[in-house]
């Protein structure tokens, strides 16, 4: 067997075995810095000498632009993507896909390393050092990437190596003459042309990602000023060769960083899902804050981390769902679907709802939990509208919830005492909003996940469903968080509309004798925007975005049923 080959099994071995520390000591083995890279956003490291006559003109699949060290490095950085699952997580997945700022092999810690170490999001990495945006709008690799993580954030660094690999720079210069200032030495229609050629390969990636996932949005960044250095091959010895000063050098990269972020720049106007991001002097004003003509230090690198990140957070960190999503949807969409199995009653009149409760310490724990996710809810929000109950019977007015704690309350309390209420008398509310609260969930109220069904409040099942009993509450846990993350990527509120039935309550509605409802297992749901198609078929990504999310996803005339029975079925 060949060494390649050796390699290259080591390398499958190690992912397969999600062996991060034999990845990174592949990559100590194998390479060690050098003067320099060929390649202007590059890696400058190089294969160690007694590999480099038989791995050196190798790479993997034949593609240049993914050489050893780079499939090493995304290698052991989708390790860190699977462990990181493991262990339960409920944040954001980001596909990233980008040059040597994004996947600096082995020297340096770089941005993506910054957004890794974040313990919200789980990032999926597909970044390359010297590639090109080019090859990362033919290749396409973020569409499996996007389509497996369920990601609703992409990050793009790219168009460096496009815009001065292969030593385009020097079409970029004029020959110095002494007083001509930095504008006069480019060429700026040269500039032009390849920047063109770039924003062309970054509209098809924003095209092809909004055609195919029109919830994710990009976020793109420019680069800072770096300082041209004597003698090497990137800035200083194109300048040598042109008679220009360094000085006088560094006020021309400024104007080619200018110019191509400002040309990304205007690609949002034209794109809604484009972000740019401004990194102009976020690196540092100082040689130090450099590692080379290209890349910045550590040090720099976490600062231009810094405005990408929190670009990301301002754009995710939306108010969770106003109190009480399981407000009523509109009537003419209020009706029982013929044929759904787990007997499902929709909401019957639009502008009430019933909740769940009778006894004084739930009423507290239900208002106290409304009230302080209604302080966090944001007023110019579209979710945060009027707060609906659904209660047929008395049909309370609750457009002012949340002015008046007292005048609250016993809202609240009217509401319980109410047929479409519940005895509540055994139930450990306090318990349940303990063990409620260890869920963290972003979207829900406990009140929500505690909701009866529209067919408890009136007609001949009112007041027969009751509240889960104690031993049910882990069954709901997957599920809840299955909703969460469905809720999060439609960007809308969603109407809970069934999730636990007693036997009493699903023999009334007609429901299977095995509905997953009677385990707590299951909800049904809608959205207040988009189709049922549109709702299933985020169900059905999210489902495949984690194995605790296995289980059963039904589609309805207006409404979702899914449930976590730990096997994939589809009805």
């Amino acid at each position: 067997m060949s060494l390649a080959k050796e390699i290259d099994l080591e390398i499958k071995r190690a992912i397969a075995a999600n062996d991060q520390q034999k990845l990174d000591q592949l990559l100590h083995q194998l390479y060690e810095p050098s003067d320099g890279s060929d390649k202007p956003f590059d890696a400058a490291i190089e294969l160690r000498p007694e590999y480099q006559d038989e791995l050196g003109t190798d790479s993997f699949e034949g593609d240049a632009a993914i050489n050893w060290s780079n499939r090493i490095a995304r290698g052991s950085r989708l390790v860190s993507y699977r462990v990181k699952l493991l262990g339960g997580f409920r944040g954001q997945h980001i596909v990233s896909e980008g040059d040597s700022w994004f996947q600096y092999p082995l020297l340096l810690r770089d941005i993506i390393d910054n957004v890794m170490a974040q313990p919200d999001f789980a990032t999926l990495s597909l970044g390359a050092a010297g590639d090109l945006v080019e090859h990362m709008a033919v290749r396409r690799e973020y569409h499996d990437a996007l389509r497996q993580s369920g990601a609703r954030v992409m990050l793009l660094s790219g168009g460096g190596n496009d815009l001065l690999g292969d030593g385009r720079l020097f079409n970029f210069l004029h020959r110095y003459q002494k007083g001509l200032s930095a504008e006069k030495l480019l060429n700026k229609s040269a500039l032009q042309r390849a920047s063109d050629e770039i924003l062309g390969y970054y509209r098809r990636i924003l095209q092809d990602v909004a055609l195919n996932f029109p919830d994710v949005v990009i976020f793109g960044h420019g680069y800072d000023t770096p300082f041209p250095l004597k003698g090497k091959k990137h800035f200083g010895k194109p300048f040598e060769e042109k008679g220009i000063p360094l000085d006088v050098g560094r006020d021309v990269i400024r104007l080619i960083v200018e110019h191509f972020r400002n040309s990304l720049s205007a690609l949002a106007k034209h794109h809604d899902n484009y972000r740019f991001t401004d990194l102009s002097g976020a690196v540092g004003g100082r040689t130090k804050d450099w590692h080379d003509e290209l890349h910045p230090s550590d040090e720099g690198f976490a600062r231009a981390a810094q405005p990408l990140l929190d670009a990301v957070r301002a754009h995710l960190d939306r108010p969770a769902t106003p109190l009480f999503e399981s407000a009523a949807i509109p009537a003419a969409e209020a009706r029982r679907d013929r044929g759904h199995v787990d007997g499902s009653m929709i909401l019957s009149d639009a502008g009430s709802a019933a909740i769940p409760a009778a006894s004084s310490d739930l009423v507290e724990t239900l208002y106290r939990n409304a009230v302080r996710q209604r302080s966090q809810a944001d007023a110019g929000d579209p979710d945060a509208g009027e707060d609906r109950f659904i209660n047929p019977t008395d049909g309370l007015d609750m457009s002012g919830f949340g002015q008046d704690p007292q005048s609250d309350i016993e809202i609240l309390e009217e509401a319980f005492r109410t047929p479409g209420g519940f005895e509540s008398s055994n139930f450990n509310a306090a318990g349940f909003s303990d063990f409620f609260t260890l869920q963290d969930l972003r979207h829900f109220n406990m009140a929500e996940i505690l909701y009866l069904g529209g067919s408890n409040s009136a007609g001949k099942c009112a007041a027969s469903n009751a509240l889960p009993p104690a031993s049910l509450w882990p069954n709901i846990v997957p599920t809840m968080l299955m909703l969460d993350e469905i809720r999060d990527r439609l960007g809308c509120p969603i109407r809970i509309l069934s999730v636990y039935r007693n036997k009493e309550y699903n023999a009334c509605v007609g429901g299977r004798s095995r509905s997953q409802h009677l385990r707590f297992n299951a909800i049904d749901w809608a959205a207040t925007e988009g189709t049922v198609s549109d709702w299933h078929r985020i169900a059905k990504e999210v489902r495949a975005s984690r194995p605790e999310f296995s289980g059963g996803i039904g589609r309805y005339n207006s409404f979702v049923h899914i449930d976590t029975r730990g096997m994939n079925i589809d009805f």
